[in-house]
């Protein structure tokens, strides 16, 4: 295959977010069985055991069917990149999230040692996590997700504190014993 025709990292991110698949080459949305071949080199697959892959992973595609080949390995691509930009998406979102401590909770309760939580903003709202006793808040600002977690924090501890050990299940246990560990209620 000629070189100017070989797809770049651009094609294929162009591809990914839903334009044509090789516009630089004025080729539009139909790539050949050979474009496609040449795709799957580039993704890491080589020779013979492309065209072999291609056939084994789409036997409805008879010998030489080039048409029902490309299609069926479309819908698949479009498929496995659909959920390959979920998860970049996901990913993008849980790299936004940023570590920070409480050091305080209220007037009646104190903390023992730091709580590390973690602040993520979702839009216009930002969310205050506590991932250890599955505790949040969310509010406008950080200080109004912290604020609100803190609440969470005391209301659950004093909830748990109050309950006798035996009507608790194994993991309201866990949250108290973790609670404990951090929160001093004050005299």
């Amino acid at each position: 295959m000629p070189e100017e025709l070989e797809p770049t990292i651009h094609d294929i991110q162009a591809y990914l977010r839903g334009r044509s698949f090789w516009p630089s080459q004025g080729l539009g949305s139909e790539p050949d069985t050979d474009h496609m071949l040449s795709l799957y080199a580039n993704l890491g697959l080589c020779g013979q055991a492309v065209e072999s892959k291609l056939h084994r992973d789409f036997p409805e595609a008879q010998e030489g069917d080039s048409g029902s080949l490309v299609a069926s390995f479309q819908e698949a691509l479009n498929t496995k990149f659909a959920a390959l930009l979920e998860r970049i998406d996901a990913l993008e979102a849980a790299a936004s999230a940023k570590p920070t401590v409480i050091y305080d909770l209220d007037e009646l309760h104190s903390v023992k040692q730091p709580i590390h939580i973690t602040l993520q903003e979702i839009g216009d709202t930002v969310i205050a996590t506590w991932p250890e006793i599955h505790l949040y808040g969310e509010g406008e600002t950080a200080s109004d997700a912290i604020a609100v977690l803190k609440a969470e924090i005391v209301s659950l501890y004093d909830d748990l504190s109050s309950t006798t050990l035996s009507k608790l299940g194994v993991l309201p246990r866990r949250w108290l014993n973790t609670l404990k560990q951090v929160v001093l209620k004050n005299a």
